[in-house]
């Protein structure tokens, strides 16, 4: 396992992170999408958030983000964890789940919510590990206006 300096999203990380997620083919399949000036605002828009980043010698190499109150009070909905190809299944991921879930906790979060396809083995067998239990496919289904 490759320790990773855990910190909170800043102002600086949007464009390093909007790259990440073009660049993360279980989001696209998934029909999540954000677009680029929506990232450039996280920092206002989704400040009361959890949205971690991970560095490795000063490079950002993954995040994950969670809504706060959604869907409902006292709960969180994780729509983000990514972690750069070239990083993963070195504990990366798991370093940001584990800080993100504490962060939640902390701030009086009893549920964490996700979506993951099924045609993503490895992401659910790591999501199954971290105690998540999922009961049926997933659609997403957006469009652009």
């Amino acid at each position: 396992m490759i320790e990773a300096h855990i910190r909170q999203f800043l102002e600086s990380d949007a464009d390093e992170v909007y790259a990440m997620l073009q660049n993360t083919e279980e989001l696209h399949v998934g029909g999540l999408t954000y677009s680029e000036k929506s990232v450039q605002n996280w920092h206002v828009t989704r400040s009361c958030d959890v949205i971690l980043v991970a560095d490795i010698a000063r490079t950002t190499v993954g995040f994950v983000a969670a809504k706060l109150n959604d869907p409902e009070p006292s709960s969180a909905y994780m729509d983000c964890l990514v972690v750069k190809p070239e990083h993963r299944r070195k504990g990366i991921g798991q370093q940001l789940v584990d800080q993100c879930m504490s962060s939640l906790k902390e701030r009086g979060v009893f549920f964490v919510y996700l979506h993951v396809r099924q045609d993503f083995p490895q992401t659910i067998t790591f999501w199954d590990k971290n105690g998540f239990k999922g009961k049926q496919p997933l659609l997403w289904m957006c469009k652009e206006i």
